[in-house]
């Protein structure tokens, strides 16, 4: 008696497995014209944000324009990631499906992706110390003559108005003297002469208008407006009645305080 043995064919449910990564996705996305066109597209859009960055076109341009250059080149980076992450999970599912050369594949895989990184790197590195010395050496050079440029217009604003001023000083000193020689001078009427400086104050369109003795010591106070005045320290002071000859008319700003 011959025995016979059945076996069971498997079913296509029991044999079955995950469907490999050519299959569930579509063939654009695995396609090599799609990767070509996406690549110089990407291109093309780099090498333009570069060039306009590095242009004078930047200076009048708007932030939202620059911002959103800025974001399409984040977002074709991330399109990138996410087609090699496409295509390296492609390589790893055909391998786990053992399908025909996908051993062979993943190796050329892993080949090519060490042949591409390490001059990426070098290139990455190269490009970033030759960026780096060029917006140095270009945003130094505008910043160096903006900042003269704003120099020299703020030196030319103080001397313009240091000679109107020095004009206006000049009249109001030949007036108090000219009242001290008529006999209505600060020790003859001080009242009328504190009234007087007010006027002067007024008539010349000053805020303030201070007499100060040869001692340092304030003789007249006249003030306009309502706000608050800080005069030159006594130390200032002191030093501007040692270094100015008398009769001699000068000016003093803000910045003067550490020049004496």
């Amino acid at each position: 008696m011959v025995g016979t043995e059945f076996k069971q064919r498997p079913s296509e449910e029991t044999t079955a497995g995950p469907e490999p990564a050519s299959r569930l996705l579509p063939k654009w996305v695995l396609s090599n014209a799609t990767a070509a066109a996406a690549l110089t597209a990407a291109a093309a859009i780099a090498f333009f944000t570069t060039w306009y960055l590095l242009s004078p076109g930047v200076e009048s341009a708007s932030s939202k324009f620059i911002a959103a250059m800025l974001f399409a080149n984040l977002f074709i980076a991330a399109a990138f990631v996410g087609l090699v992450g496409v295509r390296l999970w492609r390589v790893w599912s055909d391998r786990r499906h053992q399908l025909a050369g996908s051993q062979t594949h993943m190796q050329l895989v892993g080949m090519f992706a060490i042949v591409a990184v390490l001059p990426s790197i070098i290139a990455f590195l190269f490009a970033y110390t030759i960026l780096r010395t060029s917006l140095d050496d270009v945003f130094s050079d505008r910043i160096e003559r903006y900042h003269n440029t704003a120099r020299d217009l703020a030196n030319g604003l103080v001397e313009i108005k240091a000679g109107e001023l020095e004009f206006v000083m000049r009249q109001i000193a030949f007036d108090i003297r000219r009242n001290e020689e008529a006999g209505i001078g600060l020790e003859a009427t001080p009242i009328s002469f504190r009234q007087y400086i007010f006027a002067q104050a007024q008539l010349r369109g000053l805020d303030a208008l201070y007499v100060i003795g040869a001692d340092g010591r304030m003789l007249v106070r006249a003030e306009i407006g309502d706000e608050t005045y800080n005069l030159p320290s006594k130390n200032a002071l002191e030093n501007l009645n040692r270094n100015a000859v008398p009769g001699e008319l000068f000016t003093y700003g803000a910045n003067d305080e550490y020049h004496y």
